[in-house]
C-alpha cells in the first residue's frame, strides 16, 4: 500500500521542483530582457530583439499583447521537454551539416539513415515534421510522398561570398589564357561554387554583377559570346613594357633598322586582354626610357634602337611582374615546348606568352634554353643569316 503512496508523493516533488526551476528561470529571463530594452534606445533595436526571440530554435517563448503593450512570457516545459528540444535542435544542426557535405538535395530516407535520430526524441516526432518546424528556415523539403528531398535554404549573404568566389575564378582564368575564350568554354572550366542554384544564377548575369566591373563581352555571332578581362592601369603599364621589352629583343637580334609593319607582325601583343587600344607606335613613341627611334612615314615607317641601347643593352631593369601571378598549365606548358629546341620566331605562344612564362615567379624550375636578355628562346637564322649567341 505504501508503493503507490511513494510513486505519487515522488511524481508531486518533481513537478514542483519543475515549477521552482521554471519560476526562477522566468525571473532571471524578465531580468535579462528589462535591462536589454532599458539599454535600447530606437524601435528598431526593440523590434530586433523580438524577431531574434520569435526564431528562437528552442521555441522557449511566447508574445501577447494588452491594452497595446507586448508582453513576452516564457514557456512552462518540464525537464523532459527541455531534453527534448536540445535534442531536436542538436539533431537539426547535425542534419545541417550532412546538406552542406552533399551539396544537392537529399532524399529523406537517406538522411535518417545517415543522421541516427537522438534516444531522447520519441519515434512520433517525424522526421519532416522537425524540419518543417524550424523556426530559423534552415531547411527546405520538397517532392512527391515517394519521394521526399531536402535541401538547405541559403542566405543571402552566402549566396553573395559564393558569387564573388566564382567571380575571381573566373578573373584568374581569362588572365591566363593566350587567346579569347567563349561563355560556353569558360562555363565549363570554371566550375560552379555548390551554394548557387542554377535557375537563379547564370555565368554572365553573374560577371554582369561584378562590383569591380572586370569583365566585358564581345558578340561574334549568334551563337557565341566572348570574354575578356578589364586591366587596371597599373596592369596596362605592367604590359605595355614588357610588350616594348619583346620589341627591342628582335631590334636586338635583328641589328638594323626595321620597319614597323614587320615588328607588328612578328612581335605579338603580350596579352590578348591588352585590347587594341594602344597602337605600336604609341607605344614606342611613350618609351620612358627612350629606346625606340622612329623615322619614315606611313608603311614604310621604320625603327631602330638608340646608340645607348646597342652599346649597353643591359642599363635598362627588368619589368615587375604581370598582376595577378598565378601559376596556370600555360605557362609550364609553354616552358616544356621550349626545352631543347628553338621555337619559330613570331608565333602566337611565343609573342603573346612568353613574357609571362619568362617573368612569372611561380617558383616551377625550368630547364635552361638559349634565350636573349630577356629570357626569351632565341629565332632560328632567316636569310642566310647566322643565329645569335645566347646573351646576345
Amino acid at each position: 500500500m505504501n508503493e503507490p503512496a511513494n510513486s505519487t508523493q515522488l511524481l508531486i516533488t518533481n513537478r514542483v521542483a519543475d515549477f521552482l526551476l521554471c519560476t526562477f528561470e522566468l525571473l532571471v529571463f524578465f531580468v535579462n530582457v528589462a535591462n536589454c530594452v532599458l539599454a535600447f534606445k530606437t524601435p528598431e533595436e526593440i523590434e530586433q530583439l523580438k524577431r531574434d526571440l520569435l526564431n528562437d530554435p528552442f521555441d522557449r517563448f511566447v508574445f501577447t499583447e494588452e491594452d497595446g503593450n507586448l508582453l513576452i512570457g516564457l514557456k512552462y516545459l518540464t525537464e523532459s521537454g527541455r531534453r527534448i528540444q536540445h535534442a531536436v535542435e542538436s539533431w537539426r544542426v547535425r542534419i545541417l551539416h550532412f546538406l552542406e557535405r552533399a551539396k544537392s538535395p537529399v532524399e529523406l530516407g537517406r538522411i535518417a539513415v545517415h543522421v541516427a535520430r537522438p534516444d531522447s526524441i520519441p519515434t512520433s516526432f517525424k522526421l519532416k515534421d522537425i524540419l518543417n518546424a524550424d523556426k530559423l528556415g534552415r531547411f527546405s523539403v520538397h517532392g512527391t510522398v515517394d519521394r521526399l528531398l531536402v535541401s538547405r535554404n541559403i542566405s543571402v549573404q552566402e549566396i553573395e561570398e559564393s558569387r564573388q568566389l566564382w567571380r575571381d575564378q573566373c578573373h584568374h582564368f581569362l588572365f591566363a589564357q593566350p587567346r579569347d575564350v567563349t561563355l560556353a568554354v569558360l562555363g565549363n572550366n570554371v566550375p560552379r561554387p555548390g551554394m548557387l542554384p542554377k535557375h537563379e544564377n547564370k555565368l554572365i548575369e553573374v560577371l554582369n554583377g561584378d562590383p569591380e566591373r572586370r569583365f566585358f563581352f564581345m558578340q561574334r555571332s549568334p551563337a557565341e559570346t566572348m570574354v575578356r578581362v578589364k586591366l587596371t592601369e597599373d596592369q596596362r603599364e605592367q604590359l605595355s613594357e614588357v610588350w616594348r621589352m619583346k620589341v627591342e629583343n628582335y631590334l636586338l637580334l635583328k641589328g638594323c633598322e626595321v620597319l614597323l609593319s614587320e615588328i607588328g607582325a612578328n612581335v605579338k601583343r603580350p596579352s590578348v586582354h591588352f585590347g587594341t587600344v594602344t597602337t605600336l607606335r604609341e607605344l614606342l613613341l611613350n618609351d620612358p626610357y627612350h629606346r625606340f627611334h622612329l623615322f619614315g612615314s606611313g608603311l614604310m615607317m621604320q625603327v631602330v634602337l638608340t646608340s645607348s641601347v646597342r652599346d649597353s643593352p643591359q642599363q635598362f631593369p627588368m619589368p615587375p611582374p604581370v598582376m595577378p601571378l598565378h601559376k596556370s598549365y600555360h605557362n609550364e606548358q609553354i616552358i616544356e615546348r621550349t626545352e631543347g629546341k628553338s621555337a619559330p620566331f613570331g608565333a602566337r605562344a611565343d609573342n603573346e606568352m612568353y613574357a609571362q612564362a619568362s617573368f612569372a615567379t611561380n617558383g616551377a624550375a625550368a630547364k635552361p634554353v638559349a634565350s636573349t636578355r630577356y629570357g626569351e628562346p632565341v629565332p632560328p637564322a632567316r636569310y642566310g643569316q647566322t643565329a645569335p649567341q645566347p646573351g646576345y
